[in-house]
């Protein structure tokens, strides 16, 4: 079973663990520096108490196990400081692509953005991520603009900028 939910303070392992697992399976999440579950704990403390943010993961829960299999952030003003919009980011390990997982949490942002008055989501995704391209066009977003050499992980990467208008 799968269960999508507001992150807690206790997934700090888990989720150090999944972000690491993206990082080596893709060079389109650009996780950047990893931190430990001690430092991430104490982040989600942090992130979890405002209220211009969310995090939501998707848990597999099987034979009194679970894991986390991806996540959806909402972060209000960060690109631009438009406090209007929303910065997306989401991820879902590979194993897990193709299943409706992406819009499951694009679909948790997109409401908790709606109740909170927000105009729309925004995100930037690499030129070379053809399958994130045609899934963020799939639920609604349009390209806005390319946006040349932006620095991914060290390397320098083309960018799109896209915009999906919520409200």
């Amino acid at each position: 079973m799968m269960i999508i939910r507001p992150v807690k303070v206790t997934d700090a392992e888990a989720l150090s663990m999944l972000l690491s697992q993206l990082n080596n399976e893709t060079p389109f999440m650009a996780m950047g520096e990893q931190n430990s579950a001690a430092e991430l704990c104490a982040h989600l403390a942090l992130f979890i108490e405002a209220s211009t943010q969310v995090l939501y993961v998707a848990e597999q829960v099987s034979n009194n196990e679970s894991s986390l299999i991806g996540f959806a952030i909402g972060i209000a003003g960060y690109v631009g400081h438009d406090m209007d919009a929303i910065s997306l980011v989401i991820g879902v390990q590979q194993a897990s692509i193709g299943v409706g997982l992406g819009r499951e949490l694009l679909a948790y942002v997109e409401t908790w953005a709606r109740l909170l008055n927000y105009k729309q989501l925004e995100l930037t995704v690499m030129i070379t991520n053809k399958n994130a391209i045609v899934f963020y066009k799939n639920n609604g977003f349009k390209q806005i603009i390319a946006k040349p050499k932006g620095m991914i992980d060290g390397m320098t990467k083309n960018e799109l900028y896209m915009v999906k208008v919520i409200n």
